[in-house]
């Protein structure tokens, strides 16, 4: 997995940026399961309307190919997709900071089957109680293509709580708490 930013400022409250993401799943063979390779491209806008917080505004164009793991006689058809985000990020507080994004994904295949398009959200929060102990919530919803089944879409949400704890006056010790819950919904229908 690799992710690429280049950032230039227009100004010193302005500023576009693009990304690139790039993923690519290879299972072994002996699984039942499907490889693939995404790819997505990020246009987007950044605007500093305080000094420690920003506005963002993005969309972005991807696809994921997938790739047979095992002999079947199935067509592989490309998922295309599409959305775009506004969102904040910066400090909102003195001692909470991160980042709030929400928008929308609307995603199809090539062999002209079911699209299906969703909500999408990322939040970030890191709450920073002393020097020695910090919290951070993180929530995201996403649209994600099933490993066992081509051509099928699922919504994921994803909850956890991070919770650090530096031990000891030089922090050289730290305690680490991490919960999450992950929830997946695929779209009836929508399996090949």
């Amino acid at each position: 997995m690799d992710l690429y930013k280049l950032t230039y400022d227009l100004s010193t409250k302005t500023a576009p940026y693009i990304e690139i993401f790039h993923s690519r799943t290879d299972y072994n063979s002996e699984f039942l399961l499907y490889d693939s390779f995404t790819l997505t491209g990020t246009l987007g806008f950044e605007y500093k309307a305080f000094s420690r917080t920003s506005f963002f505004g993005e969309v972005y164009y991807g696809f994921t190919d997938t790739d047979k793991n095992f002999e079947a006689q199935i067509d592989y058809p490309t998922a295309n997709f599409v959305g775009g985000f506004i969102g904040a990020r910066g400090a909102f507080t003195e001692q909470l900071f991160g980042s709030v994004k929400a928008g929308y994904e609307h995603r199809t295949y090539s062999n002209n089957s079911d699209s299906a398009g969703a909500p999408v959200v990322a939040v970030t929060l890191t709450e920073r109680f002393s020097e020695n102990s910090i919290l951070t919530l993180t929530y995201a919803r996403s649209q994600r293509e099933s490993v066992q089944f081509v051509g099928s879409t699922y919504v994921n949400d994803t909850v956890a709580v991070d919770y650090l704890q530096h031990i000891a006056e030089e922090g050289r010790h730290r305690g680490n708490l991490v919960v999450s819950y992950s929830s997946s919904q695929y779209e009836e229908g929508s399996a090949a």
